[in-house]
């Protein structure tokens, strides 16, 4: 310090000059020390350590500069060990010396992985296999070794996991090769193959059941894919019989399976897989392979890389690929989707598939929905549908909890079409009071969604086509001699106009343009009053609407 002093150097100049000076000194040590300790017979080195701290007390390094030394030492010590397995005594030699140093086995953790990783590595290898299982007496020859490595526990599992990933690459060949021939036609199957150099030939595994090059629903009938079934559930077995899986109430889910397939298999190609096996495992007639594939389908499907939910969703879409040929098929054979395929598939497949019963109701919904859109199209484009049939819509659409607007995507057009079908014939019923036809037309409207002032306007555009179809047709009736008849047309007109006097002067009937001419129109009026028993309200009421005067009785 004195020195320093003298010569004005800085308290950072002083300690680097002291780390120049002195690291090499304190190398000089450690490497005598060991080296007497060997002269001696062995690594006694614990009595060398006292010598060493007196001189680093002299020394006044700092931590990181001692650190860089002691790491420097053990590093070349360790190498002349690297590659291989070392003996007790040069394990119990390289402890001594780190001991010495006053190094951790996390300070030399990264040492020892570089030098030993691949002798253990070899070692895992060796203890798979051809069967690729780690037998128990090899596991536990396998952790002494670790110990005899000095490789912390989590970089041995770093490679465990690196040489079941190099093994279930290989494993994972038979099973593309297995899905393959499960999904795709035998034509399809030939030429990929040939394209790679290969042939299928007669491959009696080859379900060749696909469409169009690849099936995109699994069959319900049998097993698909026996071959499949059977590699995925050898991987599983590989996988579990290894104790590759963490297990525990604290394990997270995504560490679960920490060596999966990764991205060496197509995302789809993972999804297909899994839905096969959870398909089979569902619906195999064998109770045996039922309960081995049951058991076994969320080890593939973490395997796989598939979180619980990315499961869930492919189960979700393969009974929902299910439930809509079902739908289908009974359609098709009965007409209709009677209320016991409703009850199976509301109820029974739920329970049976382990879905959400929101699934199977969310299918039915749709191919209620597909169903009633096509009866909308045939009513609006063939011939003209009748009250009956507009109300039997309404009703099912409405116990089906849907919306024409929202959920069958009819346009306002569309929907007046309809509402106008239903209104005129709650008009031309004469079974109806008015009060009834009133509400039939308001119930129509509300169920089809059309606004009040949409009902409005189009039940006055229907009743001025009604009423000029009516005078129309008596003026016919007339015309050709037939009164009893014509008399008839107007006791309708009659109730047009009623009804267009109660709704308002919106309805317009008194400012019509009548296809009919006036001195016509009298003669109907005429014909009216003398079948209207009196009516003279009645009377008065078509005489403003038809805008002619009823003839003076004489």
């Amino acid at each position: 310090e004195d020195l320093a002093a003298v010569l004005e150097l800085s308290q950072a100049d002083e300690e680097a000059c002291r780390v120049d000076i002195c690291q090499p000194r304190l190398r000089e040590m450690y490497l005598a020390a060991i080296s007497q300790s060997e002269e001696d017979g062995g690594p006694q080195l614990a009595s060398a350590k006292v010598s060493v701290s007196d001189a680093l007390a002299k020394f006044r390094l700092p931590a990181t500069a001692v650190d860089e030394v002691a790491l420097e030492v053990y590093r070349d010590q360790l190498g002349s060990l690297s590659g291989r397995i070392p003996k007790a005594v040069e394990k119990e030699r390289l402890d001594a010396i780190r001991k010495l140093m006053e190094l951790s086995e996390s300070d030399v953790r990264t040492f020892h992985f570089k030098a030993f990783g691949g002798v253990y590595q070899e070692s895992v290898d060796e203890a798979m296999g051809r069967s690729g299982v780690i037998s128990p007496e090899a596991q536990e020859a396998l952790g002494q070794l670790r110990t005899r490595l000095g490789l912390a526990e989590d970089d041995a599992e770093r490679i465990f996991h690196r040489a079941v990933d190099q093994r279930l690459r290989r494993i994972v060949e038979g099973v593309l090769e297995a899905y393959e021939e499960a999904t795709y036609t035998k034509e399809a199957l030939t030429k990929m193959r040939k394209e790679r150099g290969k042939d299928v030939g007669d491959d009696p595994t080859a379900d060749g059941k696909g469409m169009l090059g690849i099936q995109e629903t699994p069959t319900s009938e049998g097993i698909r894919g026996s071959k499949l079934m059977a590699e995925l559930t050898d991987m599983a077995e590989f996988y579990l019989k290894n104790k590759v899986n963490r297990q525990g109430k604290h394990v997270a889910t995504e560490e679960a399976y920490p060596v999966t397939v990764g991205k060496y298999v197509e995302e789809k190609d993972k999804e297909d897989m899994f839905g096969i096996y959870a398909w089979n495992a569902v619906t195999s007639p064998d109770d045996a392979s039922k309960e081995l594939w049951s058991g076994m389908k969320q080890h593939i499907g973490g395997i796989l890389g598939l979180t619980p939910e990315q499961q869930q969703k492919v189960m979700v879409r393969t009974v929902t690929r299910w439930a809509g040929m079902f739908i289908k098929q009974q359609i098709a054979e009965k007409g209709e989707l009677a209320g016991e395929d409703i009850s199976a598939l509301t109820t029974w497949a739920p329970n049976f598939f382990g879905v959400d019963p929101e699934v199977t109701k969310d299918v039915v919904k749709g191919a209620k929905k597909s169903a009633l859109q096509a009866r909308v199209m045939r009513f609006l484009s063939g011939p003209e549908a009748s009250r009956a049939d507009v109300q039997k819509l309404r009703q099912e659409v409405e116990s089906s909890e849907l919306s024409f607007q929202k959920d069958l995507d009819l346009t306002k057009q569309q929907l007046r079409s309809l509402f106008r079908v239903e209104a005129t014939a709650s008009l031309e019923d004469t079974a109806l009071s008015e009060e009834e036809k009133l509400d039939a037309v308001s119930l129509c409207s509300r169920s089809l969604g059309l606004g009040k002032e949409e009902t409005q306007e189009e039940f006055a555009q229907l009743l001025k086509a009604r009423a000029q179809a009516y005078v129309v047709n008596a003026a016919g009736d007339l015309m050709q001699g037939n009164d009893a008849a014509g008399s008839r047309q107007m006791q309708r007109l009659g109730a047009v106009a009623s009804l267009a006097e109660r709704l308002g002067t919106g309805c317009g009937l008194d400012s019509m343009a009548w296809k009919v001419a006036a001195p016509l129109r009298e003669r109907l009026l005429k014909l009216y009053s003398s079948h209207s028993d009196g009516q003279a309200a009645s009377v008065a009421l078509l005489e403003a609407v038809l805008g002619v005067s009823a003839p003076v009785p004489k």
